[in-house]
């Protein structure tokens, strides 16, 4: 239940023109600026499922979940990826900031690796894809 503060009834002839402004901005921004955001999002995951990174990154991203005693959460990852579901642990690994910034600094995957250059291309394209969205930029 939403309890609104109102001494009393709204006067429409004397209506609250910041409180509509308002509203309307924020309807504006989430029809309008965000439109197509949705396909956006897939296509820089459909990239993602079409590239070498979920071979690179994500047993990495277990691994340093292993690493850094997160066992509960690395056997959730592990066994994700083991029935071929990339998607949840992509995800968790999106949102572990620490794993993000040493992945972006390169401390993940090292130039001397193996494909080292395919997955950097395919992660900074990957990256731009989801910048191109609202959400991507701005949050």
């Amino acid at each position: 239940m939403i309890v609104i503060p109102v001494s009393r009834r709204p006067d429409w002839r004397n209506p609250p023109i910041v409180t509509l402004l308002l509203i309307l901005v924020n309807i504006l921004v989430f029809f309008g600026l965000q439109h197509g955001d949705d396909a956006r999002v897939r296509k820089a995951y459909d990239h993602y499922a079409n590239s070498i990174l979920i071979e690179t990154e994500l047993p990495r991203y277990v691994r340093h979940l292993e690493d850094a005693g997160d066992a509960g959460r690395a056997a959730v990852a592990g066994e994700a990826l083991s029935r071929k579901q990339w998607y949840p642990v992509l995800r968790m690994m999106e949102n572990d900031d620490a794993f993000m910034k040493q992945l972006r600094d390169g401390k993940i995957t090292r130039p001397g690796d193996e494909n080292h250059s395919a997955w950097r291309r395919q992660r900074d394209e990957f990256e731009r894809l989801l910048h191109k969205t609202i959400i991507g930029r701005f949050a």
